[in-house]
């Protein structure tokens, strides 16, 4: 339960630093700029997915499952 209450509150802080890189990014006139906040926006995309693996590892062991969908 603590690592899924963890994993959520980590949502909010990592919305907030993805936001400002990538507005950073646009407005970047630079490499200089550029360069080390395509490094922060990769980092948390990083994070982001590790989030989303902590969430579903919590719903497993919580009992309410995973949605699975069928594609072909």
């Amino acid at each position: 339960m603590f690592v899924g209450v963890l994993g959520h509150d980590l949502r909010n802080p990592l919305s907030a630093i993805t936001t400002s890189a990538s507005l950073l990014l646009r407005r970047a006139d630079s490499e200089q700029i550029s360069k080390p906040t395509a490094r922060i926006l990769a980092g948390a995309e990083r994070m982001a997915r590790m989030i989303d693996q902590i969430l579903d590892f919590t719903r497993i062991r919580l009992g309410t499952g995973l949605r699975l969908t069928q594609k072909r």
